[in-house]
């Protein structure tokens, strides 16, 4: 499935609250395994580019969230 395509099937949550069972609910969706959200702990290259400890992963979702725990966007890559 293309990341235009996971988007589009995923893209319904926007302005939901986010819950951690979200993240099974888009691998369900979507069929990808790497799904991550606010509450995952997760290396951010842009904060140290000298990590060899990064792995980039194309297939990554991404759960973008606001200040109230609630959906905002999806990063997918």
């Amino acid at each position: 499935m293309t990341n235009e395509a996971a988007y589009e099937r995923i893209k319904h949550m926007i302005g939901n609250p986010y819950n951690p069972c979200v993240k099974a609910y888009i691998s369900c969706l979507t069929g990808r395994t790497s799904v991550v959200g606010p509450d995952s702990v997760m290396f951010i290259p842009a904060y140290d580019y000298s990590s060899e400890s990064f792995e980039y992963d194309p297939q990554r979702i991404s759960i973008d969230t606001d200040e109230q725990g609630m959906i905002v966007d999806f990063l997918i890559g």
